[in-house]
């Protein structure tokens, strides 16, 4: 599946590591948006699976699945077919 025929990624957009985890079911979006407030809110720099690991919202194989998927949809975006 491509980047362009994924419904949970924008056209044009890079894919986001919530969104691919809400379409694998891991996260719902109220949980996105609050895990988005916090890294906001937090005055360190604070990466999104960080924030998920620590609050038991996601765990860091299922991080590393999505941040690979990320990468395979980036990585078909920057070459088309």
């Amino acid at each position: 599946m491509s980047a362009d025929s994924d419904p949970a990624i924008p056209r044009n957009a890079s894919p986001l590591l919530g969104e691919i985890l809400k379409q694998k079911g891991i996260l719902t979006q109220a949980q996105i948006d609050e895990v988005l407030a916090i890294q906001k809110r937090s005055s360190e720099r604070r990466l999104f699976g960080q924030i998920l690991i620590s609050r038991g919202l996601a765990t860091k194989p299922q991080i590393d699945v999505a941040l690979a998927r990320q990468k395979e949809l980036q990585g078909q975006k920057k070459n088309p077919l």
